[in-house]
């Protein structure tokens, strides 16, 4: 996978986005996605739509994360399934080309 690490100007690390391209499906996965910094996720969602080798970008994230689906949901991701775990259900998303300049 190809992991990336943002850090700020005194070197402490501030987000992180780990992304595969998956070789037996013609997706790229964003595994997972990290920031603490205000409007570093976006920068870090964008980097991932740029590094992209499939045309479908896909994430998880947990049922019970509103913050996170809103998030996703304004820069364009939209959910394609559920997966309905024993403690935790799992929504899975794809990214649909929306301009990310929000």
């Amino acid at each position: 996978g190809n992991i990336h690490i943002e850090r700020n100007e005194q070197g402490k690390i501030v987000g992180y986005l780990w992304l595969e391209n998956l070789k037996k499906k013609p997706i790229s996965r964003i595994e997972e996605i990290c920031s603490v910094q205000r409007g570093l996720g976006t920068k870090l969602i964008q980097r991932a739509i740029e590094q992209r080798i499939h045309p479908t970008l896909e994430l998880k994230v947990v049922e019970y994360n509103s913050n996170a689906i809103t998030f996703y949901q304004h820069r364009g991701f939209v959910e394609v399934s559920r997966e309905h775990g024993k403690k935790v259900n799992n929504i899975t998303m794809h990214y649909g080309g929306k301009n990310l300049e929000r």
